[in-house]
């Protein structure tokens, strides 16, 4: 383990330490608790009253469960974060830095980044994979995340009761759950949670006992074996999880995000989806219109000014219509 001041980082190599050490991650309304291992927990506003998913102070196996990226190569599936598999990275570390944790890992050739921030403008917990490969290569990557009833007491006193009023639904490409517990302390206030993905997904679960199987964990769902089964939830244990198809060509690097967000009806949803998704789209922009720019003076120091005139004036065009303020 190792701090950087200068960069106001904490970099830890062990995915195992001896107590999970936490990251908190806030825009001042959506907030994120995740550990170096990926375990933690999401809540809107109030852990207290809007709780999103579950995470067991006091359980064993100890850090669970969490936000998780599976990532199966064939017959081998690892996480960026280590756990919850028994297959870990052949070269793993973690980062907590100032409103964000990445984990960088590399496993049989693949290299998997995985970023963690909250929107500035979005109430969301962005989740952004970067993958590379060493050759050609056909994988899946199943995003999940176990859900929880939002009031933390009412879920410990009468869970066996009110978990029959929880609903997960699909919302066009979106997951939604709706906690429809009765007497809710401040029910008009209650948000819907919603999971997204910028890439085309090929199968999704509401049902946590669809994707992760009877006397199973985190550690090996049986919808990693079986893919997901499209499943939906009227009252259960809900979770969402994705099954996303990624060809990877050698070198190239694919970048793969999800959105984890509040918002108070499908319309909002609607709306912050897109709103993750371009933001995102632009940021990728900015960055090529930048890479293109240092390209272009480089020509133009080799004395190609008149050529390039033209094609600079393309990246002033472009470069003002990309302007836009980039995710915390």
């Amino acid at each position: 383990m190792s701090f950087n001041d200068a960069k106001k980082e904490v970099k830890i190599t062990r995915y195992n330490t001896a107590t999970p050490w936490m990251n908190y991650l806030s825009n001042g309304t959506f907030h994120t608790m995740i550990s170096q291992a990926g375990g933690g927990v999401a809540f809107y506003r109030s852990p207290q009253i809007w709780r999103i998913n579950h995470y067991r102070f006091f359980h064993l196996p100890t850090d669970r469960s969490g936000f998780y990226v599976y990532i199966k190569d064939g017959d081998h599936i690892f996480c960026p974060t280590a756990e919850p598999v028994s297959e870990k990275p052949e070269h793993w570390c973690a980062t907590h830095g100032m409103g964000y944790t990445k984990f960088e890992s590399e496993h049989r050739g693949i290299k998997a980044d995985l970023r963690f921030h909250i929107g500035y403008k979005e109430n969301a917990l962005v989740w952004e994979l970067h993958l590379t490969s060493d050759r050609d290569r056909k994988i899946k990557v199943f995003p999940y995340v176990e859900l929880g009833m939002m009031e933390f007491m009412r879920e410990l006193q009468w869970q066996c009761y009110n978990k029959h009023q929880l609903f997960v639904y699909t919302l066009d490409d979106i997951l939604v759950y709706k906690y429809g517990v009765e007497n809710q302390p401040r029910p008009n206030e209650t948000p819907l949670i919603y999971f997204a993905a910028d890439v085309p997904v090929s199968g999704y679960d509401g049902d946590r006992d669809e994707f992760v199987g009877t006397y199973r964990s985190e550690e090996n769902p049986i919808g990693l074996e079986q893919g997901c089964t499209g499943s939906t939830l009227a009252g259960g244990d809900p979770c969402f999880a994705f099954e996303t198809d990624i060809e990877l060509k050698a070198g190239e690097e694919r970048r793969i995000c999800f959105f984890l967000g509040a918002a108070m009806d499908d319309d909002a949803i609607r709306t912050s989806v897109a709103h993750c998704r371009e933001q995102l789209c632009r940021r990728v922009v900015c960055r090529a219109v930048r890479a293109l720019e240092r390209l272009s003076r480089s020509f133009l120091l080799l004395g190609a000014g008149r050529e390039f005139a033209a094609h600079d004036q393309y990246l002033e065009s472009l470069s003002g219509r990309a302007q836009l303020s980039v995710l915390a």
